[in-house]
């Protein structure tokens, strides 16, 4: 389960994280690539269980999906790739290159101090 794996890393991150602020983790934002997505209901059953009985156990996690970027061979343009319209958005070629998948990344991290 991909999802666990990633809820184990952010606990580790926030928890860290928590003892430098001395606060109460209330929320954080990650946000990923399509490719290698993240499914939040699932992410946040999995910290949850995680964070049970510590100071995070009432934080709140949201994901922000990047969507697949692709560079036009012939205008040099990024644009957002439309797998039902697979074509440069600013010149219409259909000579791309598909760019990465962004990295999953912990972006946020909110905290509720005394």
């Amino acid at each position: 389960m991909h999802e666990a794996a990633v809820a184990q890393s952010i606990f580790d991150t926030v928890m860290a994280e928590a003892q430098k602020q001395k606060g109460k983790p209330t929320k954080a934002k990650i946000t990923c690539g399509t490719f290698d997505a993240v499914n939040e209901e699932i992410l946040a059953f999995a910290f949850s269980v995680i964070a049970k009985d510590t100071v995070a156990k009432d934080m709140k996690i949201g994901v922000e999906q990047k969507p697949v970027m692709a560079l036009c061979r012939h205008c040099k343009k990024e644009f957002k790739f439309d797998v039902t319209s697979p074509s440069c958005v600013h010149c219409d070629s259909n000579s791309y290159n598909i760019l990465p998948d962004p990295p999953l990344i912990l972006e946020q991290i909110i905290f509720e101090t005394d």
